[in-house]
């Protein structure tokens, strides 16, 4: 089971859905970053409300992660910036 006071820094929450356990810990007060993870540490988001974040925050996150159990090499980055569909029209 997942200790939320030493998860990650900030707040945590646990749920459990459809027998599946995940934490969902904010790690910045203003609510900018936060990390959802599953009891069993397969799957794992690191999510902010930019399209990018400090590195230095991601590094320290992913350390975190893997001193949680979390196997930070499957960790990868995805792209938040999408170009502009063509072809659509407002209307």
């Amino acid at each position: 089971m997942f200790d939320s006071h030493s998860f990650l820094t900030g707040f945590a929450v646990i749920l459990s859905v459809a027998g599946i356990t995940w934490l969902v810990s904010v790690l910045k007060h203003d609510v900018t970053q936060t990390v959802i993870g599953r009891e069993k540490r397969d799957y794992v988001w690191i999510m902010a409300r930019q399209p990018t974040m400090p590195e230095s925050d991601y590094q320290r996150i992913v350390e975190l992660l893997g001193r949680e159990g979390y196997d930070t090499a499957q960790i990868r980055k995805v792209p938040q910036r999408w170009e502009p569909a063509t072809g659509l029209r407002a209307e």
